[in-house]
């Protein structure tokens, strides 16, 4: 029951009745793609009394599309995977242990300039890098603007105390200028037990100037200290036959993490030490064998200040 507890329910039997229902927006038949893995494993240990004890680990991994894939209509999208321990026992905290890493329902008119998503996704737009049970729609307001709205509950939050006041949701707004250049403004808002433990708002842009030079890189700003948590940015210089890439980053520990509870965050202690992390890299690479040894330097510079 723990491992069904991970899947959000009420969006779970929503994905099955959709399994069940005709999908017939469009007029080609759907198409089913199934994939299966196994790996088995197996090795012996010691417990606290000097006992040998078999592990015998099975992991799963099951991927599994229907539904209308590469044409307008609707779609349905899992993966997961499932791990048992087919030996002694007791090695893991669990014997048994298994995630939907996602599972949705994707929609696509026939006449195009959007994309609905329904259940368990994962969203990496702009300041957005997170996994969560909901809904998430990505429209064409025009050839040069697009709009993601996003919303629902976070899969990573601990849900001791119930999930009623966690919440995910935000966007991310973008102005195209031909394949080569991109400006998005995003937002992101996470709340657990309803106070609020992250709130960022971000700049991301990809500028080329040409095929041989471009730049792409993000700012964050924390809206609740109103101060910067990072900036991202790299360079590309095609200078045939080299390829240049300066770098550039910069992290405030004090701004960049967020007040959560989940240990996820493994360097979340450096929050205290109000650093900051400074990286300036240059990078050199040459295509040709003969002088990739003496052409391809790297210099990487990092510092910390506070």
């Amino acid at each position: 029951m723990e491992i069904l507890a991970k899947i959000s329910r009420p969006i779970f039997l929503f994905l099955i009745l959709l399994i069940i229902a005709p999908v017939s927006v469009s007029a080609k038949e759907p198409e089913f793609h199934f994939q299966y893995e196994a790996i088995l494993s197996n090795f012996e240990r010691e417990d606290d009394k000097g006992n040998s004890q078999l592990v015998m680990p099975i992991y799963e991994y099951m991927q599994v599309d229907y539904g209308q894939l590469e044409t307008e209509g609707l779609a349905l999208h899992l993966h997961g995977w499932f791990r048992g321990d087919a030996g002694d026992g007791g090695y893991y905290e669990e014997d048994m242990d298994g995630e939907l890493l996602y599972g949705y329902v994707e929609y696509l008119p026939p006449s195009g300039g959007f994309n609905l998503k329904i259940g368990r996704q994962h969203l990496f737009s702009g300041v957005v890098n997170d996994s969560l049970d909901g809904i998430g729609v990505l429209g064409m307001l025009s050839s040069y603007m697009t709009l993601e709205l996003f919303g629902g509950v976070p899969i990573t939050l601990d849900d001791e105390n119930g999930r009623s006041g966690d919440t995910l949701f935000g966007g991310r707004g973008a102005f195209s200028l031909g394949k080569l250049n991109d400006i998005g403004l995003s937002y992101k808002r996470i709340t657990d037990d309803n106070e609020t433990i992250e709130n960022t708002l971000g700049l991301d842009t990809f500028l080329g100037f040409s095929t041989r030079v471009t730049v792409h890189g993000m700012s964050s700003w924390n809206i609740e200290t109103q101060d910067w948590r990072e900036h991202t940015y790299e360079a590309t210089l095609a200078l045939e036959p080299f390829l240049l890439k300066p770098l550039y980053q910069t992290y405030q520990f004090e701004d960049y993490f967020s007040e959560d509870n989940t240990g996820l965050q493994p360097f979340r202690y450096l929050q205290e030490t109000e650093e900051k992390l400074v990286v300036l890299a240059r990078i050199f690479h040459e295509p040709d064998r003969r002088w990739r040894k003496a052409l391809q330097p790297e210099a990487v510079v990092i510092y910390c200040e506070g």
